[in-house]
């Protein structure tokens, strides 16, 4: 091999010897997106009783591997000394963690220990996870644990249907537990279930679903991108509880239970941001008590925001 200009690399379905891997690390400076899928580490048969110090590779910003992988659970042959595959990137800002079907929700407290250890140990600047996963009480079990001491700046989680229903209760507790840091949280394709239905007659009391998102939206003063297009949160938990924390606030993305019509209301609401009322003074007036009036009265304070989606279409709203 000669140092070449590669940028991207996937291997996926095939076992590696430990001195290829660290020469094709050694002899791509330019490398920033590596993506590895059923991919197994084989040490050096000298080396299986000692160390194995990593070759570090200080371009890659951007990983996908399973947590199975960068433990190298079940890689019988590697010494207990070999560090773990987080030890190569020590500039990783990205981390996409695709699905793994064997953890359950309960993480194990010895596993949940060595990847705190890990990530904190060899990935100091790790800010963006981006999880594909069925299981949201398994997220929350890392952000919460694994992962505490990273300043998780974004977060995604991508659910897949066929691992059944789930709400976003069961991850919003781990969230939370990032709030001083997180940018941005994006969950997507989440199932709407019985207890999170836009059909469902308004109701006085808050469910947990939306005291959860209440307590994001006044948690996070950093928040500037909200992202969950299939979960409905009600007008109650918009007005419920201190003022939002999220002054910031950029993109949001979420449907309004008792919305009349989403059209209309950001119709208004662009049209608000477009009169020399809402330039000049900090503070606007939304005359109404409909639940349309009450989510504009909501929105028009938060003067960075660029763009909504209540659940038909994104409308781009001006600025100042």
């Amino acid at each position: 091999m000669t140092t070449n200009s590669l940028r991207c690399l996937v291997l996926e379905k095939m076992d590696m010897d430990y001195n290829i891997f660290s020469d094709i690390l050694r002899y791509s400076p330019h490398l920033t997106h590596l993506s590895l899928a059923k991919f197994d580490i084989v040490p050096p048969a000298l080396s299986r009783s000692g160390n194995l110090p990593p070759f570090t590779s200080p371009s890659v910003r951007t990983l996908t591997a399973s947590i199975q992988q960068v433990l190298h659970l079940g890689s019988l042959d590697l010494p207990e000394s070999y560090p773990p595959l987080l030890a190569h990137f020590p500039n990783l800002i990205i981390w996409n963690i695709p699905l793994i079907e064997f953890l359950n929700a309960d993480i194990k407290p010895t596993l949940a220990h060595a990847l705190h250890h890990a990530v904190n140990t060899y990935s100091p600047l790790l800010t963006d996870l981006e999880f594909r996963w069925g299981t949201t009480g398994l997220v929350h079990s890392l952000l919460a644990g694994a992962f505490s001491g990273v300043r998780l700046r974004r977060i995604g989680f991508t659910n897949h249907r066929s691992k059944g229903k789930c709400g976003i209760d069961g991850m919003m507790p781990g969230i939370l537990n990032h709030a001083d840091s997180i940018v941005s949280v994006t969950l997507s394709a989440f199932i709407p279930n019985p207890d999170n239905d836009p059909t469902l007659p308004r109701s006085p009391h808050l469910d947990a679903s939306n005291t959860m998102f209440a307590k994001l939206m006044r948690s996070c003063p950093r928040l500037q991108t909200l992202v969950i297009p299939h979960y409905t949160v009600s007008i109650e938990a918009f007005e419920h509880g201190e003022e939002w924390a999220c002054k910031e606030l950029e993109t949001l993305c979420v449907n309004i239970r008792g919305l009349d019509s989403a059209d209309s209301c950001l119709t208004k609401l662009k049209d608000l941001r477009n009169s020399d009322i809402w330039r000049t003074s900090d503070e606007v007036e939304v005359k109404g008590e409909t639940v349309d009036d009450r989510i504009i009265q909501k929105l028009i304070g938060l003067r960075h925001l660029r763009s909504v989606w209540l659940g038909t279409k994104d409308v781009y709203l001006p600025t100042i």
